[in-house]
């Protein structure tokens, strides 16, 4: 009898000791349960809350950035709109897309983003420009001293015969000829081409003969077509027949049909048999821009042979204003 005591209580103590360790893991297990639970129910009580910041400064974040918070007085120094860059970083405002132009050397990639400039200038903020483009600390502040001068609130505050203009132009002058960041010379000449001045032309075409940078050079061409300079024929023509770079045969030959100087005309001719089809296609499109009559003849054989259709297209287009002309 003793024995089997002694039996029994040797086999219920492993028995106690594993329905305890089962036990307890199963409390542990339900403790942890009610926890994660407790953390998933949380997640789900906040996620309404939490929100998705968008991707900031990409080309389709800025173009979602549509109307404009405009401050109406102008402090001194004046305050211009806040810039697009400025904008993405504080989501409480917006910005205006007032006019296309270049934005700040640190978003160069996002070059063809319209930048907010002021939306009404006055005399005072002209000038306080005019000294930061004169003594502008950095190449930024006057890259954009030199886009608020070109923006259409400017031209739109004062006409051509104000004597501020003369001021404006001046300085843009002098800053072209003592710097010599690629993207500052390029603002200065599309804001000098604005201005509508003829007098710019003969400081482009000295730097088509002596300037160093090839982008500089394709702003200046196309400004000196919608100038109409007439003394940038022959430098227009040079380039259209010697220069290795496409872009600047491109620009040079649509300029000299902007400008319709009759000089040009056999060296667009010329021009017809260029490697590049769309030099082609620029000379084509120039030819019938001055109505040149001498070139009927290539004009009509490239109509009517020419495997490339937008070529024979354009020369359709050409040879009818040509006719126009002669009429």
């Amino acid at each position: 009898m003793n024995t089997l005591k002694n039996l029994n209580s040797r086999l219920s103590f492993p028995i106690v000791r594993i329905l305890a360790m089962l036990a307890t893991a199963l409390v542990l297990s339900l403790a942890m349960g009610h926890d994660c639970h407790a953390e998933i129910s949380q997640e789900k009580a906040v996620r309404p809350e939490v929100r998705r910041v968008p991707e900031k400064k990409t080309i389709k974040r800025a173009f979602r950035v549509k109307k404009a918070v405009i401050p109406v007085e102008v402090k001194s120094p004046p305050q211009p709109t806040l810039k697009i860059e400025e904008a993405i970083e504080a989501p409480q405002y917006e910005v205006e897309i007032s006019e296309p132009v270049p934005i700040r050397r640190e978003y160069r990639p996002l070059r063809r983003v319209p930048h907010a400039i002021p939306v009404r200038l006055t005399g005072e903020d002209i000038r306080y420009y005019l000294e930061t483009l004169k003594y502008g600390e950095t190449i930024d502040d006057m890259e954009h001293a030199v886009q608020v001068l070109g923006s259409s609130s400017m031209r739109g505050y004062i006409n051509a015969n104000d004597p501020i203009i003369n001021d404006v132009y001046n300085a843009l002058v002098v800053a072209f000829r003592e710097n010599d960041d690629e993207i500052l010379l390029r603002e200065i000449v599309q804001t000098l081409g604005k201005l509508g001045k003829e007098e710019a032309g003969n400081i482009f075409v000295n730097y088509l003969s002596y300037g160093e940078y090839d982008s500089v050079k394709s702003t200046i061409i196309r400004s000196l077509g919608r100038l109409k300079y007439r003394g940038a024929a022959y430098h227009l023509i040079r380039i259209l027949q010697t220069d290795n770079n496409r872009e600047l045969r491109i620009h040079s030959a649509s300029s000299l049909g902007m400008i319709g100087d009759s000089l040009a005309t056999y060296p667009l001719i010329s021009a017809l048999n260029d490697n590049d089809r769309d030099v082609r296609k620029a000379a084509i499109s120039a030819l019938g821009n001055i109505g040149a009559q001498e070139a009927k003849p290539p004009l009509t054989s490239i109509l009517n042979y020419d495997n490339d259709l937008e070529l024979r297209e354009e020369a359709a287009r050409a040879l009818r204003k040509i006719e126009s002309a002669g009429e």
